[in-house]
């Protein structure tokens, strides 16, 4: 299914189902282009927070009367795992192990290797610089969240004070990424760090 408006008009009716099986939640929804051959069809990952405890949803009945338009897949998210993370891994750029192959238009320049040290384990992976841009239609926005969901601060710092000020919190993931590119002689490392405030915190920063 390639329609954005229908996409969200979808998600829209699957929220009304939802709400009146379950009760009341937030929400926060990522639209991603996929595919077996990553032909744009689309698909969404939400979050759905509820006030209390989250109520037990049963499969079947999410994907044959409330979602009632392909597959699902539910997950219970647990204490302290990485949410941020998962939503807005590789946003724009595209893993080539997302593909069958490499697809022919891909110029070498686009290509990129990525070294990964997440959680103490190095991975290298291929991916195609903006590649999964291509797939959003201009203006598009791929999150949406519910009127409840507050937006997060951002602050801008070195690094030093940004250490100095979470410096009892709790550090809940952490991966580094070394970009090159011989052909430009491009060297970049990224460091990215999660922590919540406690142990009992699940205010994900």
């Amino acid at each position: 299914m390639n329609d954005t408006e229908k996409l969200y008009n979808d998600f829209k009716s699957f929220n009304r189902s939802c709400r009146k099986k379950y009760g009341g939640y937030n929400y926060i929804a990522v639209a991603e282009p996929g595919g077996e051959d990553r032909d744009g069809t689309w698909h969404l990952h939400v979050i759905i927070i509820f006030d209390e405890t989250a109520p037990f949803m049963d499969f079947n009945v999410l994907k044959d009367k409330i979602w009632k338009r392909g597959g699902v897949y539910i997950n219970k998210v647990k204490d302290k795992e990485d949410i941020g993370a998962y939503v807005t891994d590789y946003v724009s750029d595209l893993s080539i192990n997302d593909f069958r192959k490499i697809p022919k238009e891909t110029d070498s320049k686009n290509l990129k290797y990525v070294e990964v040290e997440e959680n103490g384990q190095k991975t290298m992976k291929a991916i195609i610089k903006n590649g999964r841009l291509k797939f959003y239609p201009r203006g598009f926005h791929f999150y949406r969240i519910s009127r409840g969901i507050r937006k997060p601060d951002v602050y801008k710092m070195k690094n030093e004070d940004a250490e100095n000020m979470i410096k009892d919190w709790d550090l809940t993931y952490e991966a580094t990424y070394r970009l090159t590119d011989e052909l430009t002689d491009f060297e970049n490392t990224i460091y990215n760090r999660y922590y919540s405030k406690s142990k009992s915190d699940v205010d994900y920063q």
